[in-house]
């Protein structure tokens, strides 16, 4: 129906209720996580490249055999399997633990040998 208000309604504001209410600032209980920053090695190319004793120069990394790369682009050696950033051509490693087991030993037989 027809509503005729005659007197001006007035609402009283409380922090928190509706729209107008004032945030409450987070209390965070954990550290804020420090977001990795891009490093910049001097020299970078000369990790993909050794050069040899008669003075050639031989790839370190696997290339990528893939036509959208062109063998162009190097594989990344990860410790189970290449990967190709460029196309995502991955190859497995046959036996990963094996050389994983081999660089363990390596380091026990270090630690044995020093004196005490």
């Amino acid at each position: 129906g027809d509503y005729q208000l005659s007197e001006v309604a007035f609402v009283e504001a409380v922090d928190g209720e509706g729209k107008g209410g004032k945030k409450k600032k987070k209390n965070f209980k954990t550290a804020k996580r420090i977001a990795k920053s891009h490093e910049t090695i001097k020299l970078r190319a000369l990790r993909y490249y050794s050069v040899q004793n008669d003075g050639t120069v031989k790839k370190v990394f696997k290339e990528c055999v893939d036509t959208m790369c062109k063998g162009g682009g190097f594989m990344a050696d990860h410790f189970d399997r290449y990967y190709c950033g460029k196309c995502h051509l991955t190859f497995v490693k046959e036996n990963p633990r094996e050389a994983a087991k081999k660089v363990v030993k390596k380091v026990e037989a270090v630690e044995e040998k020093k004196p005490e």
